[in-house]
């Protein structure tokens, strides 16, 4: 039941606010954030690919990581053969200095590319996003006052219906990993509970889409 009302609040507040904000401000934010997401996935390998050739932070980024933990691990090493006669110690130094280097160049990278994958996300994301907030600046329903904003308005009710849909759809989608991973039992028991939960988990279009990928 309270699985329910939880659903209901998201769809009545996404419902008021489409029609305070209009029809086309709540589709082009909704649509903004979606296309961000999307193609800043799509995107994002051509991002990296220009800082790689085009400009010399990735290389910059790549040899301060290797640098640093080729060092945290020359230190370990030290710290570990503290009292080893000299000798054994020389030839211990060259073999371990030669598989910190091959790590730390492997760890880097991975980490390189970590960190340069999120950049390139973030900037495409966030270059989708400006566009969709200038449109939305001039499309907005303080821009169209009388018939126009009332009509704008009215059909705001829909989009912010859509926009709240999607947003229930996408936490049924992540509720079972979450109450997996997080032993939250009382999430699965909600939606068991639940008859409009119920509902949209099994006719949620967010998991039939992804199933049809794979």
């Amino acid at each position: 039941m309270w699985f329910d009302i939880i659903i209901a609040a998201i769809l009545l507040t996404s419902v008021i606010q489409g029609y305070r904000k209009g029809f086309f401000q709540t589709f082009i934010h909704t649509a903004g954030w979606l296309l961000s997401v999307v193609l800043g996935f799509v995107w994002y390998p051509h991002v990296i690919k220009f800082l790689k050739e085009e400009t010399g932070l990735y290389g910059s980024v790549h040899e301060k990581i290797a640098e640093r933990i080729a060092e945290n691990t020359g230190s370990a090493a030290d710290a570990a053969m503290t009292g080893i006669p000299d000798i054994i110690r020389d030839i211990l130094n060259k073999a371990i200095d030669s598989a910190a280097n091959t790590i730390a160049q492997s760890v880097s990278d991975s980490v390189s590319n970590l960190i340069f994958s999120i950049i390139g996300f973030l900037v495409i994301a966030l270059a989708i996003k400006l566009v969709f907030y200038i449109l939305t600046m001039l499309f907005s329903k303080e821009k169209n006052k009388g018939i126009i904003g009332g009509i704008d308005g009215f059909l705001g009710i829909f989009a912010g219906a859509l926009k709240g849909l999607i947003l229930v759809y996408i936490l049924l989608a992540l509720l079972v990993p979450v109450s997996s991973l997080w032993g939250a039992a009382f999430l699965s028991e909600g939606l068991d509970g639940s008859i409009l939960g119920g509902y949209l988990y099994d006719n949620n279009l967010i998991l039939m889409a992804v199933k049809g990928l794979f």
